[in-house]
């Protein structure tokens, strides 16, 4: 049978979990701040825009944008 851990030993895994409980969900605000359309990062230019700067900005601001929604599926 396995042996049970001590009350100072628990409290301590406690905030260990909650530390990264509180380090995840600010990672989750931030991802959540860069898919957002106010995350542009071109003044409001969509990639679709045709006042964007080059194509390939374009497409790294909609490249950015996928990765974020997907990091925020996960």
């Amino acid at each position: 049978m396995a042996k049970k851990y001590s009350k100072t030993k628990l409290k301590k895994f406690q905030k260990l979990i909650e530390e990264k409980m509180g380090y995840v969900h600010n990672e989750v605000e931030t991802i959540k701040e860069g898919v957002g359309p106010a995350s542009n990062k071109q003044g409001g230019l969509t990639p679709d825009s045709i006042y964007s700067n080059h194509m390939a900005d374009a497409g790294t601001d909609s490249h950015e944008q996928e990765k974020n929604f997907m990091l925020m599926n996960r």
